[in-house]
């Protein structure tokens, strides 16, 4: 559960299982590498890291206003004792705005690091 590693273990993955909304896709696997002692995170790949928005005892907020690098819309919040995850995300373009959601579960595993940095 997420609550025991947040509990046990301040660095931790979460593997989750991720469905878009309004898609017949397939759930898409999803890997947030966290650290909370460091409020960082990245997903998937971990190209780059990011800052924690806000950890509290029934969720971790990674992400929840306006994205510098695209200018997206983005709001990503799992769970602590639900395991619960959910993204919303908007982008406003000149006559037209896309918005997406999705949602899943996630469950914790062990933490694989973050890259090296390099300055």
């Amino acid at each position: 559960m997420i609550a025991l590693a947040l509990q046990t273990a301040a660095a931790f993955n979460l593997v989750c299982t991720v469905t878009f909304a309004g898609t017949d896709s397939r759930p898409t696997p999803l890997i947030i590498r966290v650290d909370l002692d460091a409020r960082r995170f990245c997903l998937d790949q971990c190209v780059q890291t990011n800052p924690i928005v806000s950890v509290t005892d029934s969720e971790i907020i990674f992400q929840n206003g306006v994205s510098e690098a695209s200018g997206i819309l983005i709001r990503r919040v799992v769970g602590g004792e639900s395991r619960r995850y959910y993204a919303s995300l908007r982008s406003e373009y000149p006559g037209r705005v896309i918005e997406t959601s999705s949602t899943g579960t996630c469950a914790a595993a062990p933490f694989t690091g973050f890259p090296s940095r390099s300055f």
